[in-house]
């Protein structure tokens, strides 16, 4: 799943009206643009949000100096889950995203939790236990 990270306004609104969505602010986290809690409401009415205007929402957006994280599966023909969310902009990036997997995987073991059962998925001559150490 691709991960993309946008300030740019144009891009953000296009994403919100693709999936349906309506800009809007947690209900009761603030009055005013310091305070308000972004989010999106994919219900007309939501009882947990209040719609505001789009220049309301970008106001909030540039005064909280957040940047807008989103996901779109389809965009590489994965299933039909997407994902966002509101992060600030003084949060370095790296520029290898912790969601993305290596394009070419050498020794899968590595990239599996811990508690995934190895012996099944290691070479034949590195095996690990549960606690992680080596079975020869």
């Amino acid at each position: 799943m691709a991960i993309h990270r946008t300030v740019d306004h144009q891009e953000i609104r296009e994403w919100i009206e693709k999936h349906r969505a309506f800009p809007a602010v947690i209900a009761g986290s603030g009055d005013d643009e310091a305070d308000a809690e972004l989010t999106l409401s994919f219900t007309d009415p939501d009882k947990n949000a209040v719609h505001i205007t789009w220049d309301e929402f970008f106001g909030t957006f540039e005064t909280q100096h957040l940047r807008f994280r989103y996901s779109d599966p389809e965009d590489h023909g994965e299933g039909p889950d997407w994902a966002y969310s509101f992060e600030s902009r003084e949060v370095t990036i790296d520029k290898e995203d912790e969601t993305q997997l290596p394009e070419d995987i050498e020794d899968i073991a590595e990239n599996m939790f811990p508690s995934a059962p190895m012996t099944e998925l290691s070479s034949p001559d590195m095996r690990h236990d549960d606690a992680g150490g080596e079975l020869l």
